[in-house]
């Protein structure tokens, strides 16, 4: 019921319609790997005859699957340990610790050694699908030799990450804007930087690059069927970046 039925009262507790509203959208764009760059390099990577469109729908099909069967794991754990359902991240070392140790001394560890290899496995992809936008650019625009751009921009990210997750412990007492460092990395990156980035990409495939120019890529130049490309074009130029900024406007005021 938490997780499936609307709730003006749990809406009105998250700060109203707006912020629920930017923090799905955020969300969103998190989820995907849109607005990052992420699905640019990958899609440059795609060979002229790769099917673009299925492809698209099956990684939101998927995503959205895999997201709902997450929520039911997770939200169904905090409950019947009677742990906080806002706890965001924490969740994910609190409550389902709390699970683990109930499955007893042997199958507890081993799902829980499972379990978190597998988080392990998808912060290393995700990693590297992130660094891969910046290595690309240092590459192919300022000509660095690609081992060096590789290795520069993971230290980079390794001490970053090391000082996000050190703020849930020696650095907690570091705040910005009322933020622990995580949280506000996760705030400038998530809810700040992915928006305007989304606003970016659909006014340049709509103004500078064109919808039937980005038609042609998305159908392989006529091959594949897109019966809503009047409708996609009609969006990205006029409706998407108008929508992602009122929502970020009204979910910042």
């Amino acid at each position: 019921k938490y997780l499936f039925v609307p709730s003006i009262e749990n809406m009105n507790n998250a700060g109203g319609l707006g912020k629920v509203a930017l923090a799905a959208m955020s969300q969103s764009f998190f989820t995907l790997s849109m607005a990052t760059g992420i699905m640019i390099i990958y899609g440059s990577y795609q060979t002229k005859d790769t099917n673009l469109i299925n492809n698209a729908i099956s990684v939101i099909v998927l995503d959205t699957v895999v997201a709902l069967l997450a929520g039911v794991c997770v939200l169904g754990t905090v409950f019947a340990f009677g742990q906080e359902p806002s706890a965001g991240a924490g969740m994910l070392f609190g409550s389902l610790t709390l699970a683990f140790n109930s499955m007893g001394a042997v199958f507890g560890r081993v799902f829980a050694s499972v379990f978190f290899f597998a988080v392990f496995l998808a912060a290393v992809s995700s990693a590297i699908s992130l660094l891969e936008v910046s290595v690309s650019f240092l590459t192919d625009t300022c000509k660095i030799e690609r081992k060096k751009a590789q290795i520069g921009y993971s230290v980079i990210a390794f001490i970053i990450g090391i000082i996000a997750s050190l703020s849930n412990g020696v650095l907690s007492g570091i705040s910005i804007f009322g933020l622990n460092i995580f949280d506000a990395l996760g705030w400038f990156g998530e809810t700040l930087l992915m928006p305007l980035a989304g606003v970016f990409i659909c006014l340049f495939v709509g103004w500078v690059w064109k919808p039937q120019n980005a038609l042609k890529e998305i159908t392989n130049e006529g091959k594949l069927n897109f019966p809503v490309a009047p409708v996609w074009s009609f969006l990205v130029k006029y409706i998407l970046p108008f929508s992602i900024i009122y929502i970020f406007v009204v979910g910042i005021i």
